[in-house]
C-alpha cells in the first residue's frame, strides 16, 4: 500500500513506497512504466512490520525514514539509501526517535530540510502521537533546530481501533510561503494546520527571512 503520495526527484523520476517496498518510474505523467525497486532483507535478528516511510532527495542520493509497528516497535525510525530510487541498502535503525505515526520529510524553499511528526524522546505514552514537530536540518541528517507546531487536545468521541493519536500521519504542503500540515485527530477528523515559513529563524546558509 502507498505511504504517501509520489515523490518526484529532480530528476524527474517519481519513486513510491508501498511498506517495504518501493517502485519507480521515468514516466513525466507518472502514471505507467513503474517498476519494482531492488530491497535487501534485514540484517540477521532485526525486522520492521507495517513500514510507512517518507523520502528526501540528498544531492547525489535519495534517503527513507520509516517508522515500524507491533512487537518490534522501540521507538526509532529506520533508514534506507539509494543512488535512484532502483535498488536500496539495508535498512539500519537510526536515533531518530518516533512516537509510533507517520512522518513526513521535505526541504524548505532556502534550501534547509525538514521533518513533521511525533518525536518520542522521553520513550513514554507510547502512540499519544504528541506534540507535532517541525526539525529542520541544514545537511539532510543532523536536524537540531525544533518547533512545535501544535500540542493541543482534542477529546475522541467515539470508541474504536488504535485511534490513541493526537497528530496522526501528517503530510506537508508548500505554497506561497507557507507550510500546510494535513493530518488527522483520532482517527476522527482530518485537520489542516498552516503557517507562514517567515516565523522560522533565519537560517544558518545565508537565506534571510522576514519575521512575523
Amino acid at each position: 500500500f502507498p505511504c504517501h503520495r509520489p515523490t518526484r526527484l529532480s530528476s524527474g523520476r517519481f519513486i513510491l513506497t508501498g511498506n517495504r517496498s518501493f517502485y519507480y518510474t521515468d514516466h513525466a505523467s507518472g502514471t505507467s512504466g513503474w517498476k519494482s525497486a531492488v530491497k535487501p532483507e534485514f540484517k540477521t535478528g532485526e525486522t520492521a512490520t507495517l513500514v510507512e516511510g517518507s523520502l528526501i532527495e540528498h544531492k547525489d542520493s535519495v534517503y527513507t525514514l520509516f517508522r515500524s509497528t507491533g512487537s518490534t516497535y522501540d521507538g526509532f525510525l529506520w533508514q534506507q539509501s539509494s543512488k535512484d530510487g532502483a535498488a536500496w541498502t539495508t535498512p539500519k535503525k537510526t536515533n531518530f526517535t518516533d512516537n509510533n505515526t507517520k512522518s513526513h520529510l521535505g526541504r524548505l524553499p532556502d534550501g534547509r530540510y525538514y521533518y513533521v511528526g511525533t518525536p518520542d524522546t522521553l520513550k513514554v505514552n507510547r502512540g499519544k502521537r504528541t506534540p507535532l514537530v517541525l526539525s529542520l536540518s541544514t545537511d539532510g541528517f543532523n536536524f537540531n533546530e525544533n518547533y512545535i507546531i501544535a500540542s493541543d487536545n482534542y477529546t475522541k468521541l467515539y470508541t474504536g481501533r488504535y485511534k490513541d493519536g493526537q497528530f496522526g500521519y501528517p503530510y506537508t504542503i508548500i505554497h506561497d510561503g507557507s507550510m500546510y500540515v494535513i493530518l488527522s485527530r483520532h482517527k476522527e477528523k482530518l485537520e489542516v494546520i498552516r503557517f507562514k515559513l517567515s516565523q522560522l529563524k533565519v537560517d544558518s546558509i545565508g537565506v534571510k527571512q522576514k519575521k512575523t
